[in-house]
């Protein structure tokens, strides 16, 4: 096994710091008992709002937001003031809801989640469908101290009272915990309400990662103790380190009641005519694994490669390691005799890049710009432990438009330069075939077309005096040559699922 010693070192720095620490000595077993003692006394403090047979309604709302090195971060960025969260629990009707809303560029991403007798229920409120699953979703919102508490105690056996830390005459209890997959440091204040948590884990796409969080000015909202103010860092050697700054405000009932009453004319989305990871030829030498990920929820990812004299041309990698595997394994079965050599890699933003291990491990040549290719630099380096070495990523960097070409086909991999969701950006355009390639820029049958970034894309066509008879993106389902000529006119109406 290998370890990165010093980014580990330059990792851990974050882990705790900005505390004047004394660990106490407490046995093995005082330890434990200690800490359950303490967390407990916590969390009937805070109240638990999970199992009580009050209901409570609150908005959590993105004040202030900061990244160093934002037009790079792998992730989309937050807008400041349009990051809300309206969370409603309510045990007596066996329902709770969460209404989250996030701006990233000129995307909103706006969804409705209500969990109803322990089945939840997702609403799109961009395309006005829901979604049955059964994924818990309240329990996830760690923003607030009676989440931290109530995992915290599903794994008693991991707690241990470490000892005191702070300053002056501002003493904090200190206690430490294992779950979700990660170590959880905890600081109570000495009437023993929440102060402070730090989690460190483990990403295969980041490396070591650190999420903390500092509550500010407890108070009561319909007999749960909550933060008026929270802030928020999270730091990994790849992204360094985002700050954040949220308030927590009571809401009225009737609020809620809005949205309900908002969501009940929803249809259940269809999305039946996705394919489940299965290749479609779309021309020849041109493939499609369409849905790589089978899902059956609003989001889907296709993957387009194609196939040349001597090798293969792949599209993206996006989800994880596992996906980006899955995709090389179809591509050698369709095409058995000949390596791939490129993959297209359009931008930055974590989802497309999180597989991108697996083509560096494969020696495999990354066409992409200049930050994306850093991006992806920073990721490799990033991975702390590992059975197999990684050997450097190989780039070919794409300066206006990069030609990949031989008698049998043209890909054309043409950078459109700043767009409004993310700095750099690259297409990929057959222009024999007429074919666009295109990640986020529009996601048909999955997003509403007449949004910023799709109106941009369809004038950037438009400036690039270029036929295009079919457009397929990441996401979402291909525009056929009509659907493409409407699409470009700005008369293609909106469709989702199999509408």
């Amino acid at each position: 096994m290998k370890v990165n010693v010093n980014m580990l070192l330059s990792s851990l720095v974050f882990w705790g710091c900005g505390q004047s620490e004394k660990k106490e000595h407490y046995s093995a077993v005082d330890a434990h008992i200690k800490g359950v003692e303490l967390i407990k006394t916590a969390a009937n403090k805070h109240g638990d709002f999970y199992s009580d047979s009050k209901s409570i309604a609150f908005e959590v709302v993105c004040d202030k937001y900061y990244h160093p090195t934002q037009s790079q971060v792998p992730f989309h960025p937050m807008v400041p003031g349009f990051w809300n969260r309206l969370v409603w629990v309510s045990p007596n009707t066996e329902e709770e809801i969460l209404n989250s809303k996030m701006k990233a560029g000129s995307y909103v991403f706006h969804d409705v989640a209500v969990l109803q007798n322990k089945e939840r229920i997702s609403y799109n409120v961009n395309t006005k469908t829901y979604e049955e699953n059964s994924f818990e979703f309240v329990k996830n919102l760690d923003i607030v101290p009676q989440t931290y508490l109530q995992k915290t105690l599903e794994n008693q056996a991991s707690i241990r009272a470490t000892g005191v830390s702070g300053q002056g005459n501002l003493p904090t209890f200190m206690v430490e915990a294992f779950f979700d997959n990660a170590q959880h440091k905890i600081w109570l204040n000495k009437d023993t309400t929440l102060v402070k948590v730090e989690n460190l884990r483990h990403s295969s796409t980041y490396g070591l990662r650190i999420r903390s969080y500092t509550f500010k000015e407890n108070r009561e909202i319909n007999g749960y103790l909550l933060p008026s103010e929270i802030s928020y860092s999270y730091t990994n050697n790849v992204s360094g380190n985002v700050v954040s700054t949220f308030r927590l405000n009571p809401v009225k009932e009737e609020t809620v009641t809005e949205f309900l009453e908002e969501i009940s004319s929803y249809s259940a989305g269809d999305h039946s005519y996705r394919k489940k990871a299965e290749v479609t030829k779309l021309a020849d030498k041109i493939h499609l694994i369409e849905n790589v990920t089978s899902s059956s929820l609003f989001w889907s990812y296709n993957i387009l490669f194609a196939e040349f004299n001597d090798y293969v041309l792949v599209t993206e990698a996006p989800v994880s390691e596992d996906i980006s595997k899955l995709v090389i394994d179809k591509i050698r079965e369709t095409i058995p005799n000949k390596p791939i050599r490129f993959i297209v890699q359009s931008h930055h933003h974590s989802d497309h890049i999180a597989g991108i291990r697996q083509y560096i491990d494969n020696e495999i040549t990354i066409v992409t710009t200049p930050a994306t290719s850093k991006v992806i630099e920073k990721i490799n380096k990033s991975y702390q432990y590992t059975d197999r070495d990684h050997p450097e990523p190989r780039f070919q960097i794409v300066d206006h438009h990069l030609n990949l070409s031989d008698d049998s086909l043209t890909a054309r991999v043409i950078d459109l330069g700043p767009t409004l969701h993310s700095d750099e950006m690259v297409i990929t355009y057959f222009p024999r075939e007429k074919i666009i390639f295109q990640a986020d820029l529009v996601n048909y049958g999955e997003w509403p077309i007449n949004n910023d970034i799709s109106v941009e894309f369809a004038e950037k066509i438009k400036e690039l005096k270029i036929p295009v008879n079919m457009i397929v993106g990441l996401h979402g389902q291909s525009m056929n040559k009509d659907e493409v000529e409407q699409f470009l006119n700005g008369t293609l109406k909106n469709k989702f699922g199999n509408q």
